[in-house]
Order: C-alpha cells, then structure tokens, then sequence
C-alpha cells in the first residue's frame, strides 16, 4: 500500500490506517513517519500508543537534525528530554542512548543555558 503513494496520494495515510488497526505494528508505523520527516505525527503516535518509554530517543533526534529545521530539532529534543526527567528524574540522556551528537548540536544551536539547569553532568 505504501508503494502506491506516488500514484495514488492516500494510499499513504490508509496504510498508516492499516497498520495502527493491526497495533503489532508500531516500529513500522514510527519508521514510515520518521521517512516521511513527519515528526511530529510520529511524537503524537509514540504517545497515544502509550511507547514513549521505549521508543529510541537517538532515532527521532538523528530524524529531527536531518530536517535542518531547528525548531523542530529543539521540540523533539526537549520532549525526551522530559521522558527522561519522567523516568529518571533527570533530562540527561544515558550513555548507553548514544545521543552525545545530538546534545552537543543542541548546545551549539542554542547555547549550554538552553540545557536543563541541572544538567551539567552531560
């Protein structure tokens, strides 16, 4: 269904509609929203699917600096940013994440003070 896109434009959106109905199929959901650089439909997704602690914070901030959009760079940034706070009381992004890129590009768009106050353990 996916493959019809280019002829026909819903096809898109009804195999997005297939997929959520089927609801094992969630990567796949996520990795067609993050091709598409639809983000923020793919923020929104993780969230009412109830995965946002699963999900690779890494992935969405690789998608998200691809953009070169960088307000959208700094919105996905700070919404894990606060699933971390959520889950461990802290907004820094564990070692094992591998997201020290994305930070480092985060302090140089918008400066160290743009960072979470406590955060200076990064």
């Amino acid at each position: 269904m996916l493959s019809l896109e280019s002829v026909y434009p819903p096809a898109h959106q009804l195999a997005l509609d297939m997929l959520t109905r089927l609801a094992t199929a969630n990567e796949e959901i996520i990795e067609v929203l993050l091709s598409k650089h639809q983000l923020l439909p793919a923020v929104r997704f993780i969230r009412k699917a109830g995965i946002t602690d699963t999900v690779s914070s890494r992935k969405f901030l690789e998608a998200a600096m691809n953009t070169e959009d960088n307000q959208l760079f700094y919105t996905v940034f700070k919404f894990f940013q606060q699933r971390n706070i959520r889950m461990r009381s802290s907004p820094v992004f564990q070692p094992g994440e591998h997201c020290e890129l994305y930070v480092k590009h985060f302090e140089k768009l918008f400066g160290a003070d743009a960072l979470m106050p406590f955060s200076s353990s990064t």
